[in-house]
């Protein structure tokens, strides 16, 4: 019997998948400011992370799977579930050999956000998030967010900030999610969140105001005003893809 090529390339992804399968899910790599955790069970085919710091958000856990099925046709799939910490709910991250790239969120809920060294309260939930690439660019983008964390930091920013709500959408090769809202100020607030293809992110809120104590208030907690749009803003960068 000849040994025929595709023999040699079955028995050679054969052997790569079982050494990968075998991989301990602590080989998942940390980013210090983007992720970090305390501990790692499992292998990466399912695996679960323990005490999870993903940004300024913290979590106990954070668990997954990933078919091997999948990754020898050129694609994962992979359903993220996090418990019982500053994010809970799930969501599914989708990237393929040919550099397609996808993130879709039924239902997740995010307690708090961190301006500077300031911990405001609140809630951020996002629901029915679909966001996909193709080729390098955005073909699909919907979903509703919404938040009241500026409503409800009013004693710890010293401002009475509105609520907010808005959804995604392709902007050119990006995805975007567009939130706004307006307080009893009549002070409009708008937050832009930005998804690239390469998996980079950035996020800012900006304020439209010139009443002296809103802008005394907003500048002791960061915000800083914009060189493009002149508003009272605050923001960061930081990636939606590992």
């Amino acid at each position: 019997m000849k040994m025929r090529l595709w023999h040699i390339l079955v028995f050679v992804v054969a052997l790569a998948v079982f050494a990968v399968a075998r991989a301990p899910a602590v080989f998942l790599p940390q980013r210090p400011g983007q992720l970090t955790y305390a501990g790692a069970t499992g292998t990466i085919w399912r695996g679960e992370l323990q005490t999870v710091q993903i940004g300024h958000y913290r979590t106990q856990t954070a668990s997954w799977r990933l078919s091997p099925l999948d990754l020898v046709q050129g694609k994962a799939i992979v359903p993220v579930i996090f418990g019982d910490g500053d994010i809970e709910g799930r969501m599914t991250l989708l990237a393929n050999w040919d550099g397609d790239r996808r993130i879709a969120i039924q239902h997740m809920q995010l307690t708090g956000l961190t301006l500077r060294n300031m911990a405001l309260s609140g809630e951020t939930r996002i629901n029915g998030l679909d966001i996909l690439f193709e080729d390098g660019a955005c073909v699909r983008a919907e979903g509703r967010v919404e938040s009241d964390v500026l409503a409800r930091a009013g004693q710890t920013l010293g401002w009475p900030g509105p609520s907010i709500v808005g959804a995604a959408s392709c902007d050119g090769e990006n995805a975007r999610i567009l939130l706004s809202g307006a307080n009893d100020r009549g002070e409009r607030v708008n937050a832009r969140i930005v998804l690239q293809p390469n998996g980079a992110a950035a996020w800012r809120v900006s304020v439209q105001t010139e009443q002296p104590e809103t802008i005394a208030a907003l500048g002791a907690a960061g915000f800083m005003r914009g060189v493009a749009d002149g508003l009272l803003g605050y923001g960061e960068e930081t990636r939606w893809l590992p």
